[in-house]
């Protein structure tokens, strides 16, 4: 039981990293729904 529970939080945590990460993949084949510009990028840091 512990096994599946610490399987599933990771999970959570490795899903929420990619979709943090998907808007600076440089090898993305989709296109950005919104291009963010340089002041947006600042204040996210």
């Amino acid at each position: 039981m512990i096994v599946s529970t610490l399987h599933f939080e990771y999970h959570h945590i490795l899903e929420e990293l990619k979709g943090s990460y998907a808007p600076f993949e440089p090898n993305s084949d989709t296109i950005a729904a919104k291009q963010l510009t340089d002041d947006i990028l600042q204040t996210k840091q």
